[in-house]
């Protein structure tokens, strides 16, 4: 008896046309089925949040447009950079601050380790795995003829304005 094994790669429909507004699975790399989940925290406010998962694999998706920072326009990127620098000259702040009360300069250490950490390496991580994903998307839909348009066609319109 001999099985003939086919090839992965034609086993994998290929016949989505890319849409940057419509959900995608990261790691089924397509815009698969979802469901939706919704948590609903009741407290001092109620608070929900919509997730979508991936009926295939179960993962959080996203759609592209939110991981394109160009969607965001150039206000955006310029509350990105605001943020930046204020995180800068406070973390600067701190240390001056703090280098005049005389602290022990090992806890001088740990608090702005611990501030840099929060303000500065957390933020970072962030844009670079939205960069990742959606470059990761972007080849996907290269792939099958979908043309970037530019940065200010792809930024955010108000429809009420």
């Amino acid at each position: 008896m001999v099985l003939l094994m086919a090839d992965p790669q034609e086993l994998v429909d290929d016949s989505q046309e890319p849409k940057y507004d419509k959900l995608w699975c990261w790691k089924c790399r397509g815009h698969t089925d979802y469901r939706m989940v919704t948590h609903v925290h009741h407290g001092e406010h109620t608070t929900v949040r919509i997730k979508f998962h991936c009926q295939d694999c179960n993962k959080t998706m996203h759609k592209p447009q939110d991981m394109d920072l160009a969607f965001y326009g150039k206000w955006g990127r310029v509350l990105i950079w605001a943020y930046f620098l204020m995180a800068v000259l406070g973390i600067y702040y701190l240390a001056i601050f703090f280098l005049r009360k005389e602290i022990q300069y090992k806890e001088f250490r740990l608090i702005m380790g611990f501030m840099a950490f929060i303000c500065l390496v957390i933020p970072v991580g962030v844009l670079v795995r939205a960069f990742i994903k959606y470059a990761t998307w972007k080849k996907w839909a290269q792939d099958r003829g979908w043309k970037e348009p530019s940065a200010k066609e792809r930024a955010w319109k108000n429809e009420n304005s």
